[in-house]
Formats: structure tokens, sequence, C-alpha cells
């Protein structure tokens, strides 16, 4: 999982080249675990019908820990050049653009960036470059409610699953290539990178 992902990260075009390059010593096999699932607005407002029905299910993706910090230092430094917009709007009433700050670079450069009172603030990620993505390592058709997860081998990854319906779920892991879902004493398995079980 690791090597794959340093891969892809260390070809990126958009990394500044006093951040590279990037080793694999890095943090790749520490990840962050996100479930996507569609959501409600307001649930309030929502008109139910016999064409209208809550969407279900859910997407589960990893991100390592190498490539969140690589992506934070590229928004940070896009926005210390002067090349961005603070923001998001949800953040902040009157969004603008960042202003150039040469005192700030060489502290993101030397991996120390914490100011107290920064000019430029909030920083998010305005360009399209600075959007960290992945494909979803596993698709289910229920909501999930709960995860654990625990790498047992290299190579050999272990995701435990609860869902709104009090189903229990394992879910092994063998480097993104092969996904099997265990349930109860049925377990079934897929060859691809992104799998969609139901």
């Amino acid at each position: 999982m690791a090597t794959k992902r340093h891969a892809e990260l260390a070809s990126f075009r958009y990394i500044p080249a006093w951040r590279r390059p990037i080793s694999l010593s890095e943090d790749f096999n520490n990840v962050l675990l996100v479930a996507f699932a569609p959501q409600l607005l307001d649930f309030h407002d929502y008109t139910f019908g016999p064409r209208k029905s809550i969407a279900r299910g859910t997407s589960i993706a990893f991100y390592t820990m190498a490539e969140i910090d690589v992506y934070f230092g590229i928004v940070i430094y896009n926005c210390l050049m002067g090349r961005t917009s603070t923001g998001p709007s949800y953040l902040s009433d009157n969004p603008r653009k960042c202003e150039r700050d040469d005192f700030l670079l060489p502290t993101l450069k030397q991996n120390s960036y914490c100011p107290s009172y920064p000019m430029n603030y909030p920083i998010s990620g305005s360009l399209l470059s600075e959007r960290l993505s992945a494909q979803p390592i596993l698709m289910l058709d229920a909501d999930v409610t709960g995860m654990a997860i625990t790498r047992v081998a290299e190579e050999f990854t272990v995701l435990v699953i609860t869902t709104d319906e009090g189903e229990f779920a394992k879910v092994s892991i063998f480097d993104l290539t092969l996904l099997c879902l265990h349930e109860y004493s049925n377990p079934t398995c897929h060859y691809s990178e992104s799998s969609m079980i139901s």
C-alpha cells in the first residue's frame, strides 16, 4: 500500500521543489480512514414521496499521513506566495486574496510553520491541484456507523465495520487489489482497486 501511494505522490507535479524528494520513510503506513455518505442538508425540509428515496450507502477511502502533510504544505505554500485566497466562505465572512508573506515562507520550508498571528487566515485550498482525493477502497450499500482498522502484517490490513442496520463485518485488505468482506460465515473477495460490495 505504502509503495503505491509513495509513487503517486512522488510524481505529483505540483509539489514545490523545496519539498522534494518525498522519501518512502515518511509516514505512508499510518492512515486516516474516512467514510463518505450522502446526507440531507436539512431532514425537516425533505419532502417524502414515491420518487423521493433517501440515498443510502457509504464509500470508504483512506489517506496516508504523508499525503496529508504534503497537501497541507502545498495549500499553505500557495497562500504564502500570494497565489490563492483565504477562506472558505463558511469560515470567513470576507474571503480575500492571500498576501505574499516572505517572513513565514522560510518557517514552512523548515517544517515549523505554526504562526501566532498570521496575516493570511484562514488558509484554505482554492486550486484544483490542492485537493487531496483518493479512490474508495470499498463501497457499501449500507450506512456505516463505526470503523476500526489495524495493520496485521506488511501489505495486510483488517477493517471492521458496523452499520446502522446492526450488521458487523470484517474486511481484509491485501495491497489494495484484493478485498475480502467477511459477513457472518460468507466471505466475498473482490479483485480491484475500487470495490463495490453490496
